[in-house]
C-alpha cells in the first residue's frame, strides 16, 4: 500500500510513473471496508481510488488479478502468497 502510479496518456503513448506513497489513515479505512465488502476475501488485493477537486476520494479499480505484485517493494509478500495459495490448494 506505499505505491502511487500515475499514468497519464496522450493519444498511443503513455507515461507511467511510480512514487513511494504514504496513505492517509481515511484512505486505509476505506480500503480494508472494500475488502470487507468481498464475499471471499482474496489473497492478494490492491483499492485504486481517485480524488476529486475537494479531495474526496472514491473507488476506481478493486484489483484482485495483478501480473506485477509488487514484490521488489516488499519481498516477504512472496512467502505470504504462497502460504496463502499452499492453504488454498
Amino acid at each position: 500500500i506505499r505505491d502511487f502510479c500515475l499514468s497519464r496518456g496522450l493519444g498511443d503513448v503513455y507515461k507511467r510513473q511510480v512514487h513511494d506513497y504514504i496513505p492517509t489513515k481515511e484512505e486505509i479505512n476505506f480500503a480494508e471496508k472494500v475488502f470487507a465488502s468481498c464475499k471471499t476475501k482474496p489473497i492478494y488485493g490492491r483499492v485504486d481510488i481517485v480524488w476529486d477537486n475537494d479531495k474526496n476520494f472514491y473507488l476506481s479499480e478493486l484489483e484482485i488479478i495483478e501480473p506485477e505484485l509488487w514484490i521488489r517493494n516488499y519481498p516477504k509478500s512472496a512467502e505470504r502468497i504462497a502460504e496463502a495459495v499452499k492453504k488454498i490448494l
